[in-house]
């Protein structure tokens, strides 16, 4: 009987050594975007001493468990366990462990694989002529013309979903490279939606101008007919024989025989017929240049700053301003920017609606014949102010940066 008793220990011993399992749930996704979050099933068996937990351990992109990562634990013996996923690869394997005693389920079965998620480059080209080397390109082309846009930096198995959310036809497209026409020009914005082959989707927003070779000069645009510049109006007729100092963010339309000079700033559109004349500050400038193919200027004459449009025919509508845009209109509307910050002066009530590129209104402001607009509440980025005045309305893109 004493002999049996030691025998009959280790018996029970092994046997309860031998209860104790851990087994993995399904995992039945296996694709994932680095950040996503995986849930891991598990269930456990026989008995575990005080204080054990269940950890889940990731293998290598290998599939190797000789360098594992412990990626989230739990304590019940049936549950699931959150697992992270920081990392990119695509033949991860996962398991589950307990602590005491130590052991280790065996792995999913299945690699796992951790893509990227969707980081298009969009661009676009067209047909007509132009230059664009450095800086932020912000005229796209020209309404009644073919735009083509493109979604670069794509990878196998991403799809496309294109939004024009203005006068283009088509307005939607699933194409990674669709070609549009747009009946007017203006700002317009776009709204491009990638998803890949794990399901994850990224939403880039656009925003461009579409230049007209038959622009129709606003009524709010400030007539220059000497030497004058720089002036904080949104609208600027240059008349032959005058001179203006160009400044930032502005819609200017040169008259042949009418003079434009440029410093180191940056320009919203430059209108020029032929027979206008440019001059550039000691610093250059950018901007965004229609002119007309015969006006006599080359790619060359613009440098490397210089985005160019040219239109065959280039002329200007003056019906808004009244013969040959004689008549004066000042502007209800003066924007003057500053580093984060810009102050509207206007007449009467006017309001200020700041959007994201997506369209998301994230402030509005109101005030009676002008607005100071605090931009610092805002976090870094490119956004569109919405300025009203009575009858009069302005679009501006504004950017804050610290």
């Amino acid at each position: 009987m004493k002999l049996l008793q030691p025998i009959l220990f280790l018996l029970l011993t092994a046997a309860s050594a031998e209860a104790q399992t851990i087994t993995l749930g399904p995992i039945t996704k296996t694709v994932y975007c680095v950040g996503d979050t995986m849930v891991v099933p598990y269930t456990a068996s026989g008995t575990f001493k005080p204080g054990n937990f269940f950890t889940a351990q990731m293998s290598d992109d290998t599939g190797s468990f000789a360098g594992f990562t412990n990626v989230g634990h739990a304590l019940l013996n049936s549950g699931a366990i959150a697992v992270p996923l920081p990392k990119l690869g695509s033949r991860f394997r996962v398991r589950v462990s307990s602590t005491d005693p130590y052991m280790a389920s065996a792995d999913n079965g299945v690699d796992l694989s951790v893509s990227p998620y969707p980081s298009p480059i969009l661009s676009e080209t067209r047909g007509h002529e132009y230059l664009f080397i450095f800086g932020e390109r912000r005229v796209f082309g020209l309404a009644g013309e073919p735009i083509t846009f493109t979604a670069g930096g794509g990878r196998s198995g991403d799809t496309y979903q294109w939004v024009f959310h203005e006068d283009a036809v088509p307005i939607m497209s699933t194409d990674p490279k669709p070609t549009v026409v747009y009946s007017s020009d203006g700002v317009k914005t776009a709204t491009l939606t990638v998803t890949n082959s794990a399901g994850c989707s990224t939403s880039q927003g656009v925003a461009y101008l579409v230049a007209s070779c038959n622009p129709q000069i606003p009524a709010n645009t400030y007539v220059v007919r000497g030497n004058e510049g720089p002036l904080g109006y949104t609208n600027v007729l240059v008349k032959a024989g005058a001179n203006y100092v160009a400044r930032s963010n502005q819609t200017i339309f040169v008259e042949a025989g009418g003079a434009l000079n440029l410093g180191n700033q940056s320009f919203d559109i430059i209108y020029m017929l032929k027979g206008a004349s440019l001059n550039f500050g000691k610093d250059g400038g950018s901007a965004q240049f229609i002119l007309a193919s015969n006006s006599g200027y080359t790619n060359g004459d613009f440098g490397d700053l210089y985005d160019t449009v040219c239109c065959s025919a280039l002329s200007f509508d003056y019906s808004l301003l009244g013969v040959d845009g004689e008549s004066l209109c000042l502007p209800k509307i003066q924007i003057d920017e500053r580093q984060n910050d810009f102050q509207v002066r206007a007449t009467g009530a006017t309001t200020c609606r700041i959007f994201s590129l997506l369209g998301t209104p994230l402030l509005s402001q109101r005030g009676d014949g002008s607005l100071d607009v605090d931009l610092t509440q805002l976090p870094a980025g490119m956004y569109f102010a919405i300025v009203q005045a009575g009858e009069e309305r302005v679009v501006r893109k504004i950017v804050v940066a610290y």
